[in-house]
């Protein structure tokens, strides 16, 4: 009887431990599963998140790519400019504010304002327009109208505020030869050019924008109008930012 309580003593204990061996197994077999599981969700939110981050820098880079295209092109544009109706002019045709300048290619003031406009240009992109338009004070600049003449002819060439960059830049050297000087400089066609300037092609243009600046009441350069309102003389900077502000705020 002993015997019989020891033996089944002896195969309920092996079996007890290889059911909790068993259980151990499962349990341990589970965690690990779920372990392994965790991983690889972990794993897949670091991964989904390198590629989140990846397609917002593509997206940085696209949009920093539109926007150093778009500066380019205002860039290009306000350095080669574009003819709008007869009239050469820097920045967006349709920007809400237009500075029509009356200038002379000889006066110093008009020289100093014409380094102002560029800030302009620079500081109100897409929002400025500036029309350039002769004003030659005859009496006083006996060169003026000539090389108007000569910018308008380099104009029919492209290359009408490059010109106009150049004269301003040698405006103390302004004298019967700097038209063709210029004009080589810029790599201009010469046959064309100087048949343009001896034909007097643009005489009737320089002398029209003359007559329009003093119908406007225009009686010295540089005069300005910003949206129609006038604004006399080489003003600095900040009161030429003060009245395009003004017309924008309106």
């Amino acid at each position: 009887m002993q015997k019989n309580e020891k033996v089944a003593f002896t195969m309920g204990l092996s079996v007890g431990v290889a059911l909790i061996s068993l259980v151990g197994v499962i349990v341990i077999g589970g965690l690990y599963v779920k372990s392994n599981g965790l991983s690889v969700a972990v794993d897949k939110k670091v991964e989904n998140k390198e590629i989140a981050v990846k397609q917002n820098e593509n997206v940085a880079v696209a949009k920093d790519t539109n926007t150093k295209t778009s500066l380019n092109s205002a860039k290009e544009l306000n350095i080669a400019g574009e003819k709008v109706n007869g009239v050469w002019t820097r920045g967006d045709k349709d920007a809400p504010v237009t500075i029509v300048e009356f200038s002379d290619y000889q006066c110093p003031y008009c020289s100093r304002h014409h380094e102002t406009m560029k800030q302009v240009m620079e500081a109100y992109p897409g929002k400025v327009k500036w029309e350039y338009k002769h004003f030659p004070l005859d009496s006083m600049h006996p060169y003026a109208r000539i090389v108007a003449e000569g910018a308008e002819c380099a104009g029919d060439q492209d290359k009408f505020w490059e010109y106009t960059d150049l004269l301003y830049a040698n405006q103390k050297s302004i004298n019967s030869e700097i038209v063709p000087q210029l004009a080589t400089q810029l790599s201009l066609d010469m046959d064309d050019f100087t048949t343009c300037i001896s034909s007097g092609k643009y005489k009737e243009k320089v002398a029209s924008d003359l007559a329009e600046g003093q119908a406007k009441g225009v009686r010295g350069t540089p005069g300005n109008f910003v949206n129609d309102v006038e604004l006399k003389g080489a003003v600095p900077f900040e009161q030429m930012k003060a009245a395009i502000d003004k017309e924008l705020n309106k």
